[in-house]
């Protein structure tokens, strides 16, 4: 995701692509498919032995993909340069149209140079495809690189082996003990039953108060026919907290109870998508976790997380603004996501936000929130496979740690929060916790975890919120409070030094409030936000109700999207593809 172009001017990228495209006429293309030093995907070759060409092209079979057993769709996919096909797709000899599909693209540096067509159509009947009026061969196996030439390495590779290496057979492996008996307990009809079916939610293993507990809170009062069970770490603020709130059904984090619920859920359900989370363990004996992923989002996705989110395994989806939905599920976005995964429903957090935000008024709106998000370049070692890390001493020296004290320190600002009788509030991103302890603030600010505090809470009580590039803007904007962003590391940031690529959202055209990148016009900012009153100023209020679909009922959106999952999709049923919004890569 980390990437050194990410952040490339236009300029730079279009001279790239015209010396590559003249070194491109002295390959030919069995050089650029036969060349063994570098591993490269079918997309990676492909844009460059066709990318560059004037004639157009496209891959002479379709390759059946994947296969949805419980909706009863079959994936389809092929590749192809320059203007899209004309498709038509034949079920049991008639004309129809797709489930879902998208066509997504293949960006180098700011320029595609290569498309390839996602079709989800029902698979109980006789499936045909024709492109541009031509029959094409349905196939299982993807197209690889012709094999022009043969190395010596790869025959003395063969040596003593009589049979092909992929029909040999592999070793049984053999279960541990623990393995061994976390089946047992899996299979024990008492634990079957109890687990049958079940909806896994969790967050963070850490912490929770984000979209998982809130759809559990919401899955245990309204939906009690569902199956549903929480986890977190059981010594957690969160385990706690929900246990003091009469819960009971919650599940320690990496105890045995959790495996085997683990190995008989239907659904794991999450705001995270790191492995732990979707993927934390296989058992010594090879056996896998069969549920099926939702991914709740932890925040409104702005930026291309393409890279690492085509990655995962994902069953179902949610967005919450449009042209999020169009970014991920859209034509021309480089996302394998699609209508069919991806719904419009909003966050399970934004119902009980706008409830606290409806019954704090005016009156009760006093804070200056500051709320910064963290830095990739200045994370600590990674803690085994949770989401704990060690702390970085580099951190404390950093331009980030400066700025920011720099801010709360300022003078200017505590005058500021004086003159419109405001408090000042500083809420760090929780991979930043850890080191609260070695900083020192000014007394007036108040220092609030989210371990310690309902965030939605903390938004609501806000005159205004502060942020950097923190999806939590989104939180502030949902709700009416004013946003002001601080982008003092922008050009570091956006040139790979965090885990972020551009994507569709400028700051500039779509942000919820002024960008400033000093010290001194953040707080010129500040003080023109609060003068303008308690909701954000006329250009910035447009944006957020073009953006937004309304929030208070997600929970049960996001409900009835995970029971879909296991419903059959009949023939005719169409989802529509939403068009993709432009990437602005000068954000």
């Amino acid at each position: 995701m980390a990437s050194g172009t990410s952040g490339i001017d236009s300029e730079t990228a279009a001279r790239f692509h015209e010396l590559v495209g003249k070194i491109r006429l002295h390959l030919s293309r069995e050089a650029i498919e036969t060349f063994p030093l570098i591993k490269r995907s079918t997309a990676q070759w492909e844009a460059l032995a066709y990318g560059y060409n004037i004639e157009e092209w496209r891959w002479s079979s379709v390759v059946i993909d994947h296969f949805d057993e419980a909706r009863r769709l079959v994936e389809l996919r092929y590749h192809f340069t320059g203007s899209m096909p004309h498709e038509d797709i034949r079920f049991r000899g008639k004309r129809a149209a797709p489930f879902a599909s998208k066509t997504r693209s293949f960006n180098y540096l700011q320029r595609t140079l290569l498309h390839e067509r996602i079709i989800w159509v029902p698979v109980d009947g006789t499936l045909e495809i024709r492109l541009d009026g031509q029959s094409v061969p349905l196939t299982f196996e993807w197209p690889k690189p012709k094999q022009f030439s043969v190395r010596p390495a790869a025959v003395q590779s063969l040596r003593g082996s009589r049979i092909p290496l992929s029909k040999q057979k592999k070793r049984r492996k053999t279960a541990t003990g623990s393995d061994r008996a976390v089946s047992a307990l899996a299979r024990a009809e008492p634990i079957r039953r109890l687990f049958a079916g079940a909806w896994v939610l969790m967050d963070r293993d850490v912490n929770c108060n984000d979209n998982a507990e809130h759809l559990f809170r919401y899955l245990r009062k309204r939906r009690r026919d569902i199956n549903a069970w929480f986890v977190v770490e059981k010594d957690s603020p969160g385990w706690k907290r929900l246990r003091a709130e009469g819960f009971k059904r919650l599940i320690p984090y990496g105890s045995t109870l959790w495996r085997a619920l683990c190995l008989n859920a239907r659904f794991l359900v999450s705001s995270h998508a790191d492995r732990y989370v979707s993927n934390p363990f296989v058992l010594s004996n090879g056996e896998k976790l069969r549920w099926r992923f939702v991914f709740l989002q932890h925040g409104v996705t702005k930026d291309d997380i393409s890279r690492w989110l085509n990655s995962k395994d994902i069953a179902g989806m949610v967005a919450s603004t449009v042209d999020e939905y169009a970014s991920i599920a859209g034509d021309n976005s480089p996302y394998i996501l699609s209508s069919k995964e991806v719904a419009l429903t909003g966050m399970p957090r934004y119902d009980v936000l706008a409830k606290n935000a409806a019954g704090c008024g005016a009156g009760r709106r006093r804070s200056i929130t500051f709320m910064p998000t963290w830095r990739q370049f200045l994370a600590g070692k990674a803690v085994g496979q949770s989401n704990r890390r060690d702390l970085n001493p580099e951190f404390f020296g950093s331009e980030f740690l400066h700025r920011w004290l720099e801010f709360l320190q300022s003078d200017e600002l505590k005058e500021t929060a004086q003159e419109h009788g405001c408090t000042i509030t500083f809420m760090p991103h929780p991979n930043l916790e850890g080191y609260l302890p070695e900083i020192t603030l000014p007394v007036h600010v108040e220092v609030v975890t989210y371990a310690d505090v309902n965030v939605q809470d903390v938004i609501a009580r806000s005159a205004v919120v502060v942020t950097d590039y923190s999806s939590i803007a989104f939180d502030a904007a949902v709700v009416h409070r004013p946003v002001v962003y601080y982008q003092f590391d922008r050009d570091r940031v956006f040139g790979g030094g965090h885990l972020t690529r551009p994507g569709y959202f400028s700051y500039k055209n779509d942000g919820f409030g002024p960008v400033a990148e000093e010290l001194g016009g953040v707080l010129d900012a500040l003080r023109a936000t609060l003068e303008g009153g308690v909701d954000p100023a006329p250009e910035y209020l447009e944006r957020i109700e073009r953006t937004f679909i309304k929030p208070g009922r997600a929970c049960s959106a996001v409900t009835e999207m995970i029971e879909s999952l296991d419903r059959p999709v009949a023939v005719g049923d169409h989802r529509p593809t939403p068009q993709a919004p432009q990437i602005q890569y000068l954000n």
